[in-house]
C-alpha cells in the first residue's frame, strides 16, 4: 500500500477518534449543541471527500495530490477554498465561545424570582401554569428593581385575560411561547386582551413560557376546549 492510501486511511482513522460519538464510549460527555453536531458532520464531508481522493488509486501522496492539481484544479481549489473558510469559520466561532466564557464579564447582575415557580411538571405537555393562583414574577438588576408582575391563573391553568364584555359569541386561543403569554407585562398588554379588546374576539390565553407548536397540537389531542370556553360546546372559536 503506498503513502497516498495510508495517509488517507490515517485520516480517516483520526477522524473517528476526535469524533464526538466516538468519544461518548471512552469518556463522558455533555450534550452538545445542534450546531457543533452540524459543524461536525461538515468536516466529516470534507474528510470523506479528501480520503476518497486518495484512496481511488494506490499511488504515493506528493504523486496522486500533483496528478490532481494538474487534472482538477478547479475542484481542489473549490474544496481547499471551502475547507479554509470552514477553518475560519469554526476558529471564530470558538474564540467568541471562550471569550464570552471565560473572559468575558457582564455589566450588569440579573436575579429573577418566581414566587411561586413559574410552571410545574405537566404529564403530556411538560409544563404548565399551576391552576387558581397568583404567580409573582420579579426581574431585579444591579440591585436594582425593574419591574414587579403579577399573572393570574385560572380552573384551567390559562393565564387569565381582562374582558369588559360578556356578551362574546366568537373566541380565540392563543398558544406560544412567552410572548404569548405576556411575559413582563401588564394582563391588559396581552395578545390575547387585545384580540379581546380589538377584534371582538373573546381571547383565552394558553401561552406558557418554553411553549411551542408541539405543545399546541398535545392541547388540541388531549384536552376538550370547547367545554373550556365558558363551558359552551355550541361556541365557534379560532386558534392563532
Amino acid at each position: 500500500m503506498k503513502s497516498g492510501r495510508i495517509v488517507a486511511l490515517s485520516v480517516l482513522v483520526a477522524a473517528f477518534m476526535f469524533n464526538e460519538w466516538a468519544f461518548r464510549f471512552i469518556f463522558p460527555l455533555p450534550p452538545v449543541d445542534a450546531f457543533i453536531r452540524l459543524m461536525t458532520l461538515v468536516l466529516d464531508g470534507f474528510i470523506l471527500l479528501f480520503a476518497g481522493a486518495f484512496l481511488w488509486r494506490n499511488e504515493s501522496f506528493t504523486e496522486r495530490l500533483k496528478q490532481l492539481l494538474q487534472q482538477s484544479p478547479k475542484p481542489v481549489a473549490v474544496f481547499m477554498g471551502m475547507f479554509l473558510a470552514y477553518c475560519g469559520y469554526m476558529a471564530l466561532e470558538f474564540s467568541c465561545r471562550y471569550y464570552f466564557k471565560h473572559i468575558y464579564e457582564a455589566p450588569y447582575a440579573e436575579q429573577t424570582y418566581w414566587e411561586p415557580s413559574a410552571v410545574v411538571q405537566d404529564s403530556i405537555l411538560g409544563t404548565a401554569l399551576v391552576p387558581d393562583t397568583v404567580i409573582k414574577h420579579t426581574l431585579i438588576v444591579n440591585d436594582s428593581l425593574i419591574y414587579k408582575k403579577y399573572y393570574h391563573t385560572d380552573s384551567f391553568g390559562r393565564h387569565i385575560t381582562p374582558t369588559n364584555d360578556s356578551a362574546h359569541v366568537e373566541f380565540a386561543m392563543v398558544t406560544g411561547c412567552s410572548f404569548a403569554f405576556g411575559y413582563a407585562v401588564e394582563e391588559n398588554q396581552t395578545l390575547s386582551y387585545y384580540l379581546d379588546s380589538l377584534t371582538g374576539l373573546r381571547g383565552y390565553n394558553y401561552g406558557v413560557s418554553g411553549y411551542g407548536t408541539q405543545q399546541t397540537l398535545a392541547l388540541l389531542q388531549s384536552r376538550n376546549l370547547h367545554n373550556e370556553i365558558n363551558g359552551r360546546t355550541d361556541c365557534s372559536y379560532t386558534y392563532s
